[in-house]
């Protein structure tokens, strides 16, 4: 059992990531692949280079392959970005000290939790930085020499104009960087002085894109000037921290109920594997973690401490973000990691199997195989109707999937709902889908009543039908009674 080989799995983790992208990008994942497809809106303040390293990726595929899309460029783009990552987290815990078998146990602790794996798998902004935060973290723990240091600060940077919540990892380092007699005052410097390659960068993408108008500060805070963005401490906060602590690590989420409903023998056998692989380890081997405090704690415990709660204030003071707590494994895993040595590495990987099956089963591998926001008819309506006007109640995804389709210059009209009554007045054309009794069950209905509801001065026609995974909804053509 000590001896067990734990690389294999290792491949394996980072095979689903690419054979396994989800079926159900988001909003923003449209978004950020029609900007690299179109080559438009490359520059975002919150994620300035995002799109920049998205576009090369994307163009360097199609030149090798011309039938490569641009979604599924930055799929791949992903997955290769979570593999580098395990790469390099199983290299920090090396530095730790923990053997090769406990360490690459842990690592596959990281890469099977939610959180990162969902993102592994889609077209979003959180992987690419996580990974040179952990290439920076490695250079930064073997800093044995005033390259390695620069190195750290090198990518610690681009983390950070990779995406600015990478902004809290790169404090933590220069806080410990700081207060730590050990490291020369040289390397103090050399740190520091490369990390002004951040504030240069952006005022270099400021000064010279013809797109921006606003002044460099507000560039700097994008959506938070705009108001799109803010700090919430409340009570629903709290609600959301909590949950979505435990979601970054497994999965939860009002769909699983649905999919328990429609594939009960398919979860049968899910249950039974993870029951046997409990108690089949726990009889041979017992499933305690053998762990011992070090004599000789690292001293970069703290650094990933500090990280951690930084990201975790953040989050918290952001509604709660899931997709802001994407780094939080990682991080408390290396902080224990620091402080104690864990002597065997078969507590790990049962549990870690169970975690891999189960955010497989009703995570993964659902977002692959079924599509929660099925837009087709909508697009397809929008399409045979282009002098129509169309009211959605996922707006932003149609949106971006038709500007994915014909770039952000196309000719379809979206209605907001403070413009109907004055599109009614003149005897407009509107279709809506706004009234589905059978939608997600997700954040937003959690907490939020409807957005917004007909009154009875409004008559609704039903012209087509489409089904999604929740069942049999309408899109309406509204009128005057």
């Amino acid at each position: 059992m000590r001896h067990l080989p734990t690389y294999p799995y290792y491949l394996l983790l980072c095979l689903l990531y690419l054979l396994l992208p989800s079926s159900n990008a988001n909003i923003d994942s449209w978004y950020y692949a029609a900007c690299v497809k179109h080559s438009e809106n490359l520059i975002n303040s919150h994620h300035l280079l995002f799109n920049v390293f998205g576009r090369i990726f994307y163009v360097t595929l199609h030149t090798i392959y011309k039938g490569t899309d641009a979604l599924h460029a930055l799929f791949i783009m992903n997955a290769l970005a979570a593999a580098v990552s395990l790469l390099y987290f199983f290299k920090i815990l090396i530095l730790l000290k923990q053997n090769k078998e406990v360490a690459m146990a842990l690592t596959l602790f990281c890469g099977s939790c939610f959180g990162f794996f969902r993102f592994a798998t889609d077209a979003e902004t959180y992987i690419l930085p996580l990974s040179f935060s952990l290439i920076s973290t490695y250079y930064y723990i073997r800093s044995t020499s005033i390259a390695s240091i620069l190195i750290a600060s090198f990518f610690s940077a681009l983390a950070v104009l990779t995406h600015q919540l990478h902004l809290w990892w790169s404090l933590a380092i220069c806080l410990h960087l700081l207060i730590n007699k050990n490291i020369q005052l040289s390397k103090k410097i050399g740190f520091i002085v490369l990390q002004f390659l951040i504030p240069l960068s952006y005022f270099i993408a400021f000064k010279f894109n013809q797109n921006i108008q606003t002044n460099f500060i507000t560039f700097i805070l994008g959506e938070y000037s705009k108001g799109n963005a803010g700090i919430d401490v409340s009570f629903n906060s709290i609600i959301l921290t909590g949950i979505n602590s435990v979601r970054t690590i497994f999965q939860i989420h009002g769909n699983i109920g649905l999919l328990l409903e429609r594939y009960p023998f398919v979860f049968a056998l899910v249950f039974s594997s993870m029951v046997y692989i409990i108690f089949h380890f726990h009889k041979k081997n017992r499933l305690n973690l053998h762990m011992v405090r070090k004599k000789d704690a690292s001293t970069f415990s703290s650094l990933f401490l500090t990280a951690f709660i930084l990201h975790l204030i953040f989050a918290f003071v952001s509604s709660g973000n899931a997709e802001f707590m994407v780094m939080l494994p990682f991080l408390a895993v290396a902080y224990f990691a620091g402080k104690f040595e864990f002597k065997s590495l078969r507590p790990a990987l049962p549990l870690t199997l169970c975690l891999l099956i189960w955010n497989l089963s009703v995570g993964i591998v659902p977002n692959y195989f079924l599509n929660f926001n099925s837009t087709l008819a909508q697009e397809k309506m929008m399409l045979d109707n282009p002098k129509a006007l169309f009211l959605w109640q996922n707006k932003p995804l149609i949106e971006n999937r038709i500007c994915y389709k014909f770039g952000f210059h196309h000719p379809y009209k979206f209605l907001d709902y403070d413009s109907l009554e004055i599109s009614l007045e003149n005897n407009a054309v509107i279709y809506t889908d706004i009234g589905k009794t059978n939608e997600p069950i997700n954040r937003q209905s959690f907490f939020k009543s409807p957005v917004f509801k007909f009154g009875t001065g409004i008559k609704l026609s039903k012209i087509d039908s489409f089904d999604n995974f929740y069942g049999k909804n309408y899109i309406q053509l509204i009128s005057k009674p």
